[in-house]
């Protein structure tokens, strides 16, 4: 840095402004002071007049001191008039005593602490006009009278909740929502709910645990033009809540194990059906199914570029891999590939698979004519159940070097380039 030659002492102030701005990140740690500060002179004067720097305040360390708290009162001078985003996980009261009276610049609001518990919560009502996210990790007893604070925000459009969740007790514009993660629901009734009184929503992420709902109620079929991603928990009523849902704009869909496994397949084979989506991503876990019904699936995908597969132990996932070699014309465009197994596993199988894949149904195939770029496989098994052939890791190791992205977990150890497959 002493080099006054170097290109990046040439910067304008204004781009290496940027550029700091850019390396700030909110972390979950107490608030600290930039690197940028101790690198030189020139940038310790940049970050001290970049208001942007300044806007990340973070309350997370349970053992805050007076200190502290000053500095946290330093960076929320320096920050100028730009918007901020908050992390408040500890010392909600005092936290909130010096956040309230900048609600109106906040823009992004994590409470891993209940915020009911700041008597001056209720002064922001109103106060928010540029609250674009909210995250409530642990909302407390009394979740109404929180989300009576922020309803009126007017330009909220990402909600992240943790705890189980009534639809009622959310009073948040759901009109107006584009992204929402909710865990979790109490029934599936307020899970349909979500959804209609919620059009603009293009990504979302649920978690359905409750299972008093007969899985025969019926439910009227929700029509949802926009949704594109839809991130779905539910271990008794996957399948009824599939069934009911058209989403013609769906991209991305991963559905997580369950209970109960034998529906997803066909469960979201007739979505597709129904919705005559262009699928770009899709995770899914087998369960019981069998390697006809992920075929038909696929079949419905032809536009998926990245596929997750997740394998019970004792499923004849080879059966499942088969199909996926390209003289059976399926997914194409596929990308990435990731496999999850639990249980026995052969390397050998796996080889073939990729092998023909990279190399195509007529030879060998390269640079653009390949469309698979990246494949993970995780192995969460040992000892008699893993057959690990060297000839099959020769194999794998001789894609990788002809471009391949190919790395394995087995256990829970990543092994990728520059090391050992196993």
């Amino acid at each position: 840095m002493k080099n006054v030659d170097t290109p990046v002492h040439r910067l304008p102030e204004e781009l290496l402004g940027e550029i700091l701005t850019l390396s700030v990140i909110a972390s979950w740690k107490e608030t600290r002071g930039p690197v940028a500060l101790s690198v030189c002179p020139r940038w310790r004067m940049v970050a001290l007049s970049t208001p942007r720097v300044w806007s990340n305040i973070s309350f997370l360390s349970p053992n805050h001191t007076q200190a502290e708290f000053k500095r946290a009162e330093t960076w929320l001078a320096r920050s100028g008039q730009s918007p901020l985003t908050i992390h408040v996980g500890h010392h909600v009261e005092r936290a909130m005593e010096l956040l309230v009276p900048f609600s109106a610049r906040w823009i992004s609001v994590v409470f891993l602490a209940d915020p009911s518990r700041a008597p001056n919560l209720p002064m922001i009502k109103g106060e928010l006009p540029l609250l674009e996210s909210l995250k409530l990790i642990n909302p407390g007893y009394d979740p109404t009278s929180t989300f009576k604070v922020f309803n009126t925000a007017p330009r909220l459009r990402h909600l992240t909740y943790f705890e189980y969740c009534n639809i009622h007790e959310v009073l948040v514009p759901w009109d107006k929502l584009a992204s929402c993660t909710v865990t979790t629901f109490r029934s599936l009734a307020d899970a349909i709910s979500l959804l209609s009184n919620a059009p603009n929503l293009t990504d979302l992420t649920i978690h359905i645990q409750s299972h008093g709902v007969a899985r025969h109620s019926p439910h009227p079929a929700i029509r949802h033009p926009r949704l594109a991603s839809l991130h779905l928990h539910a271990p008794f009523h996957g399948a009824q809540f599939l069934n009911i849902l058209e989403l013609p704009s769906l991209r991305d869909l991963r559905i997580y194990p369950s209970f109960d496994t034998t529906w997803q397949p066909a469960s979201v084979a007739a979505l597709l059906s129904r919705s005559k989506c262009n699928l770009n991503r899709l995770l899914i876990h087998m369960g019981a199914a069998s390697a006809h019904q992920l075929s038909q699936l696929l079949h419905m995908s032809p536009s998926l570029e990245h596929l997750t597969l997740e394998f019970d132990r004792g499923y004849r996932w080879f059966s499942a891999l088969k199909i996926l070699e390209p003289e059976h014309g399926l997914v194409p465009a596929l990308r990435t590939l990731c496999l999850d197994f639990k249980g026995d596993f052969d390397f050998a199988e796996l080889a073939l698979m990729v092998e023909a894949r990279w190399w195509g149904v007529y030879g060998y195939c390269s640079g653009s004519d390949i469309s698979l770029k990246s494949v993970r496989a995780r192995c969460y098994c040992d000892g008699p159940f893993l057959k690990v052939d060297p000839l099959s890791i020769e194999r794998l190791k001789a894609l990788h070097w002809e471009g391949l992205d190919i790395g394995f977990v087995v256990g829970q150890e990543l092994r990728q380039e520059g090391e050992p497959f196993l």
